[in-house]
């Protein structure tokens, strides 16, 4: 289906003010616009509860009138929990953000009669916080999940978008017992499942492969994104981020078995997602590749880019399967 003028209007308009937010702006001032954009709306305050250690949220139908042991046999019980890191460069976005896109997740879950909680994890920012703040804090995150919740890993679904898929990568890849981490002491199992949103691997290829040419004039993220992003990295060589990006590295050791990666026709980094899939299925890996022909993050923000209804409602039945093929292998397993 073709965009209407008016879409056409409203996603010139959208991809040229993140493309200021993401490239040009200073990193205060995008945090506090995204902030005030992705303000959580008056309904949607229900759905959602502060996890006070972590500054994380918990996500869930009237969630926010529960305790924390309400909450915490809730979770031991769901037939799914989402564990999700957001996106944002490293510099803007919240546990928060996203809201629209959990509620929609969480309910298509319940019409398959599942039921779901999604842990939105929140991590330090850059500049302030470099490198490897945000994956210590988004594998404190993971790991209270895990051990201060009691939640089966093997039901969890660990998601990401961008920059949130970075972290990810991240927080499996200096968790796994068999690697020595420079900068992480905590071991824990796999998830479940991986949902990776246009994710950002922190390839060099950012400004060499096909799409990131071809789609610069389509996407709001650009080379300047890249720069910004420079804000994020460690100013010593003590620690090395990316370091899964290695090739030496077995993709079917630190990654779950059932992978999901979405990417957009449009985005800059089209072929480095389409890159991150084809290595997880030369690992053995299930993978599901998603592709609409849009831009970066549709997947989560689909109603801002389109008026066709029916990219949202394949982004969500998306989630519904992996959470579903997540659940099966849980089953035989047990």
């Amino acid at each position: 289906m073709g965009l209407t003028v008016f879409a056409r209007i409203r996603l010139f308009v959208v991809v040229r003010f993140l493309r200021l937010v993401f490239g040009a702006m200073s990193s205060k001032r995008a945090l506090r616009i995204m902030n005030v954009a992705t303000k959580p709306k008056g309904w949607q305050h229900s759905w959602m509860q502060l996890e006070p250690k972590t500054r994380s949220y918990f996500v869930g139908r009237n969630i926010a009138s529960q305790s924390k042991e309400e909450i915490k046999m809730r979770m031991k019980n769901a037939n799914v929990v989402i564990f999700y890191i957001h996106g944002g460069g490293f510099r803007v976005g919240s546990a928060t953000m996203y809201m629209t896109a959990f509620v929609r997740w969480i309910k298509a879950l319940e019409e398959q009669g599942l039921s779901c909680v999604i842990y939105s994890a929140e991590y330090r920012l850059a500049p302030d916080h470099r490198f490897p703040a945000a994956p210590l804090d988004c594998i404190e995150c993971y790991r209270s999940v895990i051990e201060d919740y009691g939640v089966d890993p093997k039901k969890i679904v660990m998601g990401g978008d961008s920059a949130g898929g970075t972290l990810s990568l991240e927080t499996l890849y200096h968790t796994h017992p068999d690697i020595q981490s420079t900068f992480n002491k905590v071991k824990l199992p796999r998830p479940g499942g991986l949902l990776m949103v246009s994710p950002y691997t922190g390839d060099d290829q950012y400004e060499e492969t096909a799409s990131s040419q071809a789609n610069l004039s389509h996407d709001y993220i650009s080379l300047a994104t890249k720069e910004k992003m420079a804000e994020y990295l460690p100013l010593t060589k003590d620690h090395r981020p990316y370091t899964y990006l290695d090739l030496s590295v077995n993709y079917a050791q630190i990654l779950p078995h059932i992978v999901c990666v979405a990417v957009g026709g449009k985005e800059v980094l089209l072929d480095a997602g389409l890159q991150f899939a084809k290595r997880c299925r030369e690992a053995n890996l299930k993978v599901t590749l998603v592709r609409e022909d849009s831009v970066h993050d549709y997947f989560m923000l689909g109603y801002l880019f389109t008026s066709d209804k029916n990219v949202v409602k394949r982004a969500v039945s998306s989630v519904v399967d992996l959470a579903q093929a997540v659940i099966d292998r849980h089953k035989i397993e047990n």
